[in-house]
């Protein structure tokens, strides 16, 4: 869900999971990801085009946490006006 949200131009993304290896595969998977998107504007720029996206401009953290526990470790408040998605 992550990369479809950054897919829809969401520019800072935030996901948890509570196994410490999906936290590492998750990140290493946007990692991953950002890596192409980069490539695909650079190419699209320099032919002249126009990207739909500025991948460049991503923030993504991915941490250690049951979802369930998300608004109280952060507070109501921090997370007003952000979009969440829970699978």
């Amino acid at each position: 869900m992550l990369i479809e949200a950054a897919n829809m131009n969401i520019l800072s993304i935030l996901g948890s999971d509570i196994n410490p290896d999906m936290v590492t595969a998750t990140q290493n998977n946007i990692n991953s990801y950002i890596e192409t998107e980069k490539v695909w504007y650079d190419r699209i720029t320099k032919s002249g085009g126009t990207p739909k996206k500025n991948i460049h401009h991503l923030k993504s953290e991915i941490f250690l946490m049951d979802a369930t526990e998300i608004e109280i470790s952060m507070g109501s408040e921090n997370l007003r006006g952000h979009n969440i998605v829970s699978e």
